[in-house]
């Protein structure tokens, strides 16, 4: 079960100025046609490098070998929530982050090719999550009204929602929140019949498999238009509750997050920030990074907090085109920390002037990605910080070598959030 309290987390008083950059993915291995260094260390960075030297550089763990979902988990690492003292299942805080309001039972709905012999071929992208397109939005809209169609006892109350490019949310709002079916996770399908699996679903999973059916049907017969690989089945797996706790809104925290990665959306919302709809940012919102520092500065003057999103850096791994990743950083550091950071500066330190408001920046890989495999790995990453009331007694540049020599290491991960914002009050392994 899903229990979401927006109540403040962690905020200091005072009226602090804080932004944090997602440069997701920005952590890798050595690479030899770098001369052995990572595209971090190769890359010309001396904003960041002179921020580093008067800041803190570490690093955080922000995945976990008991992680159900990777890409969620850091997330909501990320936006200081500990997703082991959350019981409930993934497609509630996808629903939620979808636009669903609690209570409801939710079920996640993976979209999948189906091979020769039947079996489910589990998307690539399911590392890295993109929103959702024009086109599948579309589709999943489409699949709604067919199943409602043709199983109007079954889909009764209940709905589809996209949540990212193949993946959508089923929900049913005001659900029996204790008569959850239960069904397999797709892994089982991929191995062997998809239609095999379902004839072993019995009891209250045979609802699902009956829609599973039905949308198999209606997926072979439905132009998919933009797609090389056109999808042939649906898997409903992932049961779980959304329930909301009343929020104190005079207590919540003045964030917005401007983002675009579905799992980053849904971890704001729990977390009670403002969310931009990922569909009207534009589709190079995370690519362009001088839009997105006037973006970013623009909204300082509205919150107390921004939260922002940078891509590239996970496109160019995605490819395995290093060049392109050392080009990416080296972007981040000109057009998107360098005019921040002047724009910061403006606010003062009140270490030294009482009446400045005061301000700290954070530049923040939320995981590594490596561009010899391509995807996003389970490994500690390094970060750097700094701004009112940070001081550096070491001065060290920001790459992954300085940062593993630095004694500030903090696990669990999701302490680092309180950490950034009220300066040193998670607990921190040297």
């Amino acid at each position: 079960m899903v229990s979401i309290d927006r109540r403040e987390r962690g905020y200091a008083h005072r009226r602090v100025k804080y932004v944090i950059v997602i440069a997701d993915g920005i952590s890798d291995l050595p690479v030899p046609e770098l001369d052995g260094r990572t595209p971090l260390q190769a890359a010309r960075t001396p904003v960041l490098d002179h921020f580093a030297r008067s800041g803190r550089v570490g690093t955080v763990a922000t995945t976990h070998p008991a992680d159900e979902d990777a890409s969620l988990a850091t997330a909501l690492r990320l936006a200081g929530i500990d997703p082991a003292e959350m019981p409930w299942g993934v497609s509630a805080i996808e629903a939620f982050g979808a636009g669903a309001e609690p209570p409801a039972r939710t079920y996640r709905v993976e979209f999948c090719q189906v091979n020769a012999a039947g079996a489910l071929h589990l998307p690539s992208h399911r590392l890295i999550w993109r929103p959702p397109s024009a086109a599948f939005a579309q589709l999943v809209t489409d699949l709604g009204a067919h199943l409602m169609q043709q199983a109007p006892d079954v889909m009764a109350g209940r709905t589809l929602l996209p949540f990212a490019e193949g993946r959508a949310v089923l929900v049913e709002p005001g659900a029996d929140l204790a008569a959850m079916p239960d069904i397999g996770s797709p892994e089982e399908a991929s191995r062997r019949s998809w239609e095999d699996v379902l004839l072993e679903t019995d009891g209250p999973g045979a609802e699902c498999a009956h829609l599973m059916r039905l949308a198999a049907a209606f997926l072979s017969s439905c132009p998919q238009p933009g797609r090389e690989q056109q999808f042939g089945a649906v898997w409903i797996w992932s049961h779980g509750v959304l329930e909301l706790h009343a929020a104190k809104e005079e207590c919540a925290p003045n964030v917005l997050a401007l983002v675009k990665d579905p799992h980053l959306v849904a971890a704001g919302r729990c977390a009670g920030w403002h969310t931009a709809d990922p569909r009207n940012l534009g589709d190079d919102f995370t690519v362009d990074l001088k839009a997105l520092s006037v973006a970013v500065m623009d909204a300082l003057g509205r919150h107390d907090m921004v939260v922002c999103e940078v891509d590239a850096v996970l496109r160019a791994t995605e490819r395995g085109d290093f060049d392109a990743k050392v080009a990416a950083i080296e972007s981040i550091d000109r057009d998107l920390v360098a005019p921040v950071l002047d724009r910061l500066s403006r606010f003062g330190d009140p270490a030294t002037d009482p009446s400045a408001t005061g301000w700290r920046l954070l530049v923040h890989p939320r995981r590594a990605a490596y561009v010899s495999t391509r995807v996003p790995e389970r490994d500690v990453v390094p970060f750097v910080m700094g701004g009112a009331w940070v001081r550096s007694v070491v001065s060290r540049s920001f790459d992954e070598v300085s940062a593993a020599a630095s004694d500030l290491h903090i696990d669990p991960g999701h302490e680092f959030f309180e950490y950034f914002v009220k300066g040193g009050l998670a607990r921190i392994r040297a």
